[in-house]
């Protein structure tokens, strides 16, 4: 599901795949109801799109299965990818949004669907799970980021398996402090260029730069920093691309205010990376960037973002840089790649479950009620 606002997703893409994961049929980008209210419980909502969506793409491949005279798929579980905190198949709401109480939204979408197995499972942590499938990744120690065009996520692959913390909030590389003068008065440190045009900070439902507060309501993280979208903040600009390709410096010589742009995010990420390598000391790093954010050519603006995250990551405490091998990857197609990771991780499950790695009554994130714990023991 698409990165959420006041942590709610704003949209589904769902994907039909075989145990493999290779997808059979998909359908884009349905939206989800908003809430109405602070008080508005929107989760048993989203929990009926979920499941109308999944029984809707399975009909869909099920009738190109009959044109080829072939019997309908059996559909043996859900994987559901949010971008907010997971713990146990449920939505962690946020505290610092005056929530409390988790949304049990795993047992609500398995109870639309018969029963099925489902698992929620955060974005980049089922990412991470994708990682532990895929052959071209060898080390059992990894640390998986992922930029969003508004937020930064990490999952942790140790001795092999994904470590989530304990209420599902590990690796959240996005909420690093990387700027700490940010959370002082920022007017006091701000320089003639920081903002766009000299306007103050965007207001809400515009684009935010690089001193207007966090998701979570603090300033100086690398969510605040490192995103495309707060660098187009910051160059009062939707358009992105054009800003990667302008020149790095100007007739005199001097940086640009795009290159100085891309330039601050990149420290940001790098940063937090350099952090996340000392803390956990993985082997490998694997950063999947928007395309537009790996730019190699030195006379382009852009060329600045991931030459600074390299520069900060090679300034790492010991030797933690060199054990950790940075695989860059273009993070394209997010939406697909999501649900196809979400597919996935309902595999992983399957798999954790018969090698007994689980905890039977809440495998992974399988949260499940007594009708479903029967028809389990039933099956077995």
């Amino acid at each position: 599901m698409a990165l959420p606002s006041r942590d709610t997703p704003v949209s589904l893409t769902t994907v039909l795949s075989k145990l493999d994961g290779t997808p059979l049929a998909m359908r884009e980008a349905a939206p989800l109801p908003r809430p109405t209210s602070a008080d508005d419980d929107v989760w048993p909502r989203i929990a009926e799109v979920i499941a109308a969506e999944i029984k809707a793409v399975k009909a869909q491949d099920d009738r190109n299965r009959a044109r080829r005279g072939q019997p309908p798929s059996k559909l043996l579980g859900a994987g559901v990818e949010v971008a907010t905190h997971v713990h146990n198949g449920q939505i962690v709401l946020a505290a610092y949004r005056d929530r409390s109480g988790n949304a049990p939204l795993a047992v609500s979408v398995s109870r639309l669907l018969d029963h099925k197995p489902v698992i929620v499972e955060n974005d980049v942590n089922a990412l991470a799970i994708m990682a532990t499938h895929q052959p071209e990744y060898q080390g059992l120690n990894m640390v998986i980021a992922a930029v969003f065009d508004e937020g930064v996520g990490g999952g942790l692959i140790m001795d092999g398996r994904v470590r989530r913390g304990t209420r599902g909030m590990a690796m959240e590389i996005g909420h690093l402090l990387v700027e700490p003068h940010l959370n002082d008065d920022s007017s006091l440190h701000r320089k003639d260029g920081d903002e766009p045009n000299g306007e103050p900070s965007e207001t809400e439902g515009q684009l935010k730069n690089f001193f207007d507060e966090c998701s979570c309501g603090q300033q100086g993280h690398v969510d605040v920093l490192a995103t495309p979208s707060r660098i187009r903040g910051q160059l009062g600009t939707n358009d992105l691309a054009a800003a990667a390709t302008a020149p790095s410096t100007d007739h005199d010589g001097q940086p640009t205010a795009e290159y100085q742009a891309f330039a601050r995010g990149g420290v940001a990420l790098g940063r937090g990376l350099a952090a996340t390598i000392t803390l956990v000391n993985p082997e490998e790093l694997v950063l999947k960037l928007p395309p537009v954010l790996i730019e190699s050519v030195p006379e382009r603006a852009a060329s600045a973002y991931l030459a600074a995250v390299r520069h900060e990551i090679t300034t790492v405490f010991s030797t933690g840089a060199t054990d950790a091998e940075l695989i860059v990857e273009p993070f394209k197609d997010v939406a697909v790649t999501g649900a196809r990771a979400a597919a996935i991780c309902m595999i992983d499950a399957f798999i954790a479950h018969a090698r007994g790695l689980d905890t039977c009554n809440s495998p992974a994130q399988r949260q499940t009620d007594a009708r479903s714990v029967e028809r389990t023991a039933a099956l077995a």
